[in-house]
């Protein structure tokens, strides 16, 4: 729980109850096209509980290039915990593996342990596929270098190697343990081997073979002093060494095995401990998520003792049993997953039909459903796709949340964890926590770490500044400040006073896109006065740490590469010329120019066909005009003024249609006419363009690039700025069907809907189908108001 009392007249005090965060973002798919859309929607959640988290409003999604360069960046707005967004692939972008991250404020407190992180593939078409397939890109998994007692491997003329983890996290001597182990190719990556643990010697003790993704498992019980090595062979031949780690004289061990609803838990010691110790008092302790659920505490007078726990003790999920000794210090750990038998909440999608024909109307009926049938609302995002080109997702909102996010880097295959049909997923499972967990515990980095609390949750966009003595620049308390912002959501003026350092402070301000605000100081007496200044209004990009190493796409992956960017090029091809035969076929339009495209956030545009109406501004222009309202009506054919409306129109087939605005590259979303009334002289260019929607319709944007001088200040206590408020997401558009409509492509995303609720008045999601025959796949992630995270798939065809 966070101890946090602000609002937008009074800045935060520091006093903190540490709380934990976590972020997912579902996508609408992981395989994408330089020029095509990323719909996601952003799920921020307490990381403790999975309900929605109460304390921060932002939340950062960036999307990084194989180089490790921010490519796009968007600042989403969590209500509910959740916000949707999306990113333009620009044509041009290089073919490769892209990462999402997202994450907000708070979670830099912890360094990137938190962040949310996701492997994307962008393609540039057919002809590019092998190079994109091959091309050496950085990998998203972050290696972790804990070498506590796992002994490395050397191979010959090889990268690959074997690490061993002791349950528990050490050999004793005398002990027998199980002993888990992996194999892995140098990019991390599970690989089969099989061999022999041999004592110094020589003596064969324990034949061991790889049974999951490179894992596996043997026992040993090391005696003192003695030395144990493996020796073994990969699939092509290749010779596998390593040395165990080195059996401990002295010292506690614990296996965890489950038993129906319990787990029992063996404590052992060796004669060794007990005699230098005397009869020793072990506390055993449950965590889940950071969080105690079990504390108990037994005497040693024997090297065996055995604890059950019962398992309902317990939330679904990671726990870490952790074995202290008599002066509390760690001894042993291991994970294990608590899985309920029942599933908490179940959520099942069904089609109106089992099947349909091409670009006929489809409905989606969704349900999620309590252990006794009863109905269980969620906040859901949901992707329909085409499996005919888009592989299935190999991780979805449960297994980041129960499994990826706690073990960090790269877990291969999540998904296989928490399939019912996999009749060894238990087993798989324990074999992964007993590896890459006994390595990489989130909740065990977050107690190592000194946590020095530098970044507030944020509770909205801030802004912030000084005021100063004109002369001097002495700080000025006391200062009242208003913001006028007549763009915002809900209240559209705010107050705050300067402190003894002359700073101000505002937050929790509702203001989306780009924004005109106000901002003045006014002396106690009501008098201007004093220099007013903001600072920067959004944080910087948290830099991207370089990644461990270059590595090319694995088989599997290149091939799934290759096979989408080989269909995903026709269908673009087929898109470019069903757009260009549209624009043709208008009537009295003739197409002497390549058309333009433009993306606005309403969708995208294309140029009606005739050339731009670009104006360089002269001298001359401010003399004849002065504003450019005048400039317009005289300049321009077809524009004209109203009696009853301010600002410009221009005519189209009868109807008069207000043009929108894009000022220095910033696109305006409120249909501002201020912009009329700017001076010409202030105005360096004027580009006038007509366009068409995708729904055909006529459209007219006005481009302006102002001079720095249009942006400078007359009256120092006196602020209008422009500021990136959040990014207002575009929402998902598909001609429907009908006599006039474009005739219906093929379309990797079919449709996209980022807030889906079930429950009691919930209503199904319907959409037109491709005009394709393939095979269609429906997605849909989300947490129900319990924090329980679900997801459901279903397939159908279209005949």
């Amino acid at each position: 729980m966070l101890v946090l009392q602000a609002n937008a007249q009074q800045k935060p005090a520091r006093r903190f109850t540490l709380f934990f965060e976590k972020v997912y973002v579902h996508t609408d798919r992981d395989y994408y096209t330089a020029g095509e859309d990323i719909w996601f929607k952003a799920y921020c959640t307490d990381a403790q509980t999975n309900l929605p988290a109460p304390n921060s409003a932002n939340v950062y999604a960036e999307l990084l290039s194989p180089e490790g360069v921010v490519v796009d960046r968007e600042v989403l707005h969590l209500q509910n915990g959740g916000a949707n967004g999306d990113f333009k692939l620009d044509e041009a972008l290089p073919a490769g593996r892209y990462r999402l991250r997202a994450y907000t404020s708070w979670m830099r407190n912890f360094g990137s342990m938190f962040f949310f992180t996701k492997d994307l593939y962008v393609s540039k078409g057919a002809k590019d596929s092998t190079a994109a397939a091959n091309s050496n890109v950085q990998t998203a998994a972050t290696a972790n270098n804990n070498a506590q007692a796992a002994a490395t491997s050397t191979a010959a003329q090889s990268d690959n190697r074997i690490l061993f983890f002791p349950e528990g996290g050490s050999l004793i001597a005398g002990v027998k343990s199980r002993i888990a182990f992996k194999a892995e190719s140098a990019v991390g990556k599970g690989i089969a081997l099989k061999g022999t643990v041999l004592a110094a010697d020589g003596k064969a003790v324990a034949e061991i073979q790889t049974t999951h993704l490179g894992m596996g498992s043997f026992e040993l019980q090391p005696q003192p002093g003695v030395v144990y090595r493996f020796q073994g062979r990969l699939p092509d031949g290749k010779p596998v060494t390593a040395d165990l780690p080195q059996a401990l004289e002295q010292g506690l061990a614990i296996k965890i095995t489950e038993k129906d609803t319990l787990l029992v838990v063996d404590i052992f010691t060796n004669p060794a401990t007990l005699q230098a110790e005397g009869p020793m008092r072990v506390t055993l302790g449950g965590k889940h998520a950071g969080k105690f659920y079990l504390e108990d505490t037994v005497t040693l007078t024997q090297p065996h003792a055995v604890m059950q726990v019962a398992k309902s003790h317990f939330p679904e999920g990671v726990a870490a049993f952790t074995l202290y000794d008599a002066r509390l210090r760690p001894q042993c750990e291991r994970l294990v997953y608590i899985e309920k038998e029942v599933a908490q909440v179940t959520l099942r999608l069904k089609t109106d039909k089992p099947e349909y024909s091409p670009a006929e109307q489809a409905a989606v009926y969704l349900t999620a459903t309590a252990e006794d049938g009863s109905a269980v609302k969620a906040q859901l995002s949901l992707a329909v796709v085409d499996a005919g080109i888009i592989p299935v997702a190999t991780e979805n909102i449960i297994t980041y949340l129960q499994l990826q996010s706690e073990l960090r880097g790269e877990i291969e295959q999540p998904l296989a964890y928490f399939n019912k049909d996999n009749a060894q997923r238990k087993q798989q499972l324990d074999l992964l926590l007993s590896t890459q967990g006994w390595r990489d515990f989130l909740w065990r980095r977050v107690k190592d770490t000194a946590i020095v609390v530098r970044y507030l949750p944020e509770p909205g966009i801030t802004l912030s500044g000084h005021v100063k003595q004109v002369l001097g620049g002495k700080p000025l308390p006391k200062m009242n400040i208003t913001l006028m912002a007549n763009e915002a959501r809900g209240n559209k003026i705010y107050f705050t006073e300067s402190d003894s350092s002359g700073a101000w402070f505002l937050d929790g301000l509702p203001l989306y896109g780009p924004r005109q605000i106000r901002l003045t100081s006014r002396n106690p007496s009501g008098k201007g006065g004093g220099m007013l200044t903001m600072d920067s209004v959004l944080q910087a990009s948290v830099p991207v740490p370089p990644l461990p190493q270059y590595t090319p796409l694995l088989p599997d992956t290149a091939a799934l590469v290759k096979q989408f960017t080989t269909e995903s090029q026709k269908r673009q091809t087929l898109l470019r010329k069903q757009q260009e035969a549209d624009t043709r076929e208008l009537e009295g339009v003739v197409v002497k120019n390549t058309p333009k495209t433009a993306v606005f956030r309403d969708g995208h545009y294309v140029s009606f066909g005739g050339p731009d109406s670009t104006f360089r501004i002269t001298a001359a222009d401010f003399k004849d005009y002065e504003t450019l309202e005048n400039f317009i009506l005289h300049r321009m054919p077809g524009a004209t003024s109203s009696a009853d409306t301010q600002g410009v129109f221009f005519m189209s087939n009868g109807q008069r249609i207000r043009p929108r605005f894009k000022v220095d590259n910033v696109e305006d979303l409120f249909e501002r006419i201020d912009f009329y009334s700017l001076p010409m002289n202030v105005i360096e260019q004027v580009t006038i363009r007509h366009m068409l929607s995708a729904q055909m319709t006529d459209a007219w944007f006005v481009y302006l690039t102002l001079k720095p001088e249009a942006y400078q200040r007359k009256q120092l206590d006196l602020l209008n700025v422009t500021i990136a408020g959040y990014y207002e997401a575009r929402d998902f558009y598909v001609p429907t069907p009908g006599p006039n409509a474009p005739r219906q492509l093929p379309r990797t995303t079919v449709w996209w809907q980022p807030n889906v609720t079930t429950g009691a008045g919930s209503k199904p999601v319907r959409y037109h189908n491709p005009g394709n025959k393939t095979t269609i796949r429906i997605v849909a992630e989300g947490i129900t108001d319990k924090g329980v995270p679900v997801a459901g798939v279903v397939n159908y065809n279209i005949k």
